[in-house]
C-alpha cells in the first residue's frame, strides 16, 4: 500500500503556497551556465483547474 507523503491543493487565482514552493527568478547563466531565464510572470507560472502550470516559452528576454 502506498502512502501519500505530500499533497497540495492549488486555488485558482493564487500563487503557490510559499511554505512549500518557491519561484526562482534569474538568468545570465543562473549559476551553472544555463541559457534560459527564470521568471515569475503569470505567462510562465499559473494555476488553472487546481493544477500548477509551469510553462517554458522561447522568447528574447
Amino acid at each position: 500500500m502506498k502512502k501519500i507523503v505530500f499533497y497540495d491543493h492549488f486555488d485558482v487565482g493564487t500563487k503557490p503556497n510559499q511554505t512549500y514552493w518557491n519561484i526562482d527568478v534569474g538568468g545570465s547563466g543562473f549559476g551553472n551556465n544555463e541559457d534560459q531565464f527564470y521568471t515569475d510572470r503569470l505567462d510562465n507560472i499559473y494555476i488553472e483547474d487546481s493544477l500548477l502550470h509551469i510553462v517554458a516559452r522561447k522568447e528574447d528576454f
